[in-house]
């Protein structure tokens, strides 16, 4: 099986199960909590949707003294794999937004299932007309151009956690989210977590139990 074959088969996988099921294989295993800060949140996309794929990193920061495009945000923006999610590690972003509808575009057309945000977005309505699943911490109309610029891409970056602390998130992590928030699982146990998931939910749907 190709990689292109395989990541196409965790992520349908992935997206037939809910977060919170996710989340009670880690409490089970005794692992740390898998989700990030709840403020992190569904703003654009379809009701109901979830939203899975491989993690795309990109961290930057404020930048008062620099000014004029970000060239490495955009080479980032134009290598976006098909079936990845971007997700942006905001750090000192507050009240900008690093993207909108024009990057995000530009991502979706290469393939790119969505944004998690630590940080702003902007261009909600063409965001949601677009169809592409975006999970941020806030809206804003104020654009990054002059104040805030991207410093690493495709490294480990670092998100607050829903439970304290903070969630590495390195590049080819996988990404769920949907109503109740975002998991990541880290690369090296996604078939395990899944496996234990998916018998989760088949013993959970065979009682006709609800989720708690």
């Amino acid at each position: 099986m190709t990689q292109q074959a395989e990541h196409a088969a965790i992520e349908a996988c992935l997206k037939a199960l809910h977060t919170a099921t996710i989340a009670d294989v880690y409490d089970e295993k005794e692992w740390p909590a898998p989700a990030l800060d709840p403020e992190i949140g569904f703003r654009t996309g379809r009701p109901g949707e979830r939203l899975a794929g491989f993690a795309y990193t990109v961290e930057g920061a404020l930048a008062a003294d620099r000014r004029g495009p970000d060239a490495r945000k955009e080479r980032w923006v134009q290598a976006a794999p098909e079936g990845s999610v971007a997700v942006w590690s905001g750090t000192n972003a507050r009240g900008t937004c690093p993207f909108g509808d024009g990057l995000a575009g530009k991502m979706h057309d290469r393939g790119c299932r969505g944004m998690v945000a630590d940080g702003g977005y902007r261009d909600h309505d063409g965001l949601q007309a677009m169809g592409l699943p975006v999970f941020a911490r806030y809206a804003s109309p104020v654009q990054s151009l002059n104040r805030w610029y991207v410093t690493r891409t495709q490294e480990p970056v670092v998100l607050p956690a829903a439970v304290g602390g903070t969630i590495t998130v390195r590049p080819g992590d996988w990404i769920l989210a949907d109503g109740d928030g975002v998991v990541v699982i880290g690369a090296e146990a996604i078939l395990e977590v899944l496996d234990r998931a998916e018998a989760f939910e088949a013993e959970e749907a065979g009682h006709g139990k609800p989720r708690a």
